[in-house]
């Protein structure tokens, strides 16, 4: 499967190939949104090169830009940074520098 989206993010284009059909329709309907969406998570590194070449990311109209791209077409779940949840409240030594909170 290949899909092309637009700098909106909008789906310009499905390609699937025969054998696409010999899977569950909801299995091929999770995949195509997945595809979907990780194409769409390029959308602000693409964006971020052009923008680059052009004006630079220093800009503040730029950088405007990109965080809303950002905002906008997140990276998908399964490739999103972990992120750590904070100790429970608990579990705090005083020589604990493991980088958790020091606010209880």
């Amino acid at each position: 499967m290949q899909v092309t989206v637009d700098s909106n993010g909008t789906l310009r284009n499905l390609e699937l190939s025969e054998s696409a059909g010999n899977r569950p329709m909801s299995q091929l309907a999770a995949e195509i949104m997945r595809i979907a969406q990780a194409a769409r998570a390029k959308v602000p590194d693409l964006m971020q090169d052009a923008i680059a070449d052009t004006v630079g990311v220093e800009d503040t109209a730029a950088q405007h830009i990109l965080s809303e791209a950002r905002r906008t077409f997140p990276q998908p779940e399964d490739e999103q940074p972990e992120q750590q949840s904070a100790p429970e409240r608990g579990d705090f030594e005083d020589d604990d520098f493991s980088g958790g909170s020091f606010l209880r």
